[in-house]
């Protein structure tokens, strides 16, 4: 199945040409022997204007696609979990395969318990403690406990 979404405006005001394509494939059995959906955005540019604004944060970018197509937010979440399954199977317990086991990226877990996402980027890497409030929070937000986000940072992996 091909469908073709609109482009997201400020792309188009940089483009003279634009073909944004959005496919959904099913592969065969990944490492759990479960099929996986992926959904691929093609997008081809073939000239671009002469804008001074020479780049655009790829968050926003998402933001627009997923403004614009509203099940794109569950197939985002689903790509997480799937990523912390099979991308991070030799780290199931670090705190970005639970992070991403939960679906969120780190700017949404972020704005769930009121911080910022460089901070879980910070605690992602170990260079940053929680303290025993943010704990609490990152537990609840990730539907776990305490013990196991605190065992999860302690195990982090790059």
């Amino acid at each position: 199945m091909t469908l073709i979404i609109q482009s997201p405006k400020e792309l188009s005001r940089h483009t003279t040409s634009l073909e944004c394509k959005c496919s959904q494939l099913v592969t065969g059995p990944t490492s759990t022997s479960t099929p996986v959906a992926f959904k691929i955005f093609h997008v081809r540019v073939d000239a671009r204007s002469n804008s001074s604004n020479k780049s655009k944060n790829i968050n926003d970018f998402i933001a627009e696609l997923v403004a614009e197509d509203s099940t794109l937010e569950q197939d985002l979440k689903e790509g997480r979990k799937w990523a912390a399954s099979v991308l991070y199977e030799e780290h199931p317990e670090s705190f970005r395969a639970l992070r991403l086991r939960a679906g969120y990226s780190q700017k949404q877990l972020a704005q769930k318990i009121g911080m910022s996402q460089p901070n879980i980027c910070e605690l992602e890497s170990g260079k940053r403690k929680p303290s025993s409030d943010t704990l609490l929070r990152l537990a609840k937000a990730l539907g776990t406990t305490t013990d196991i986000v605190l065992k999860s940072l302690n195990s982090h992996s790059e």
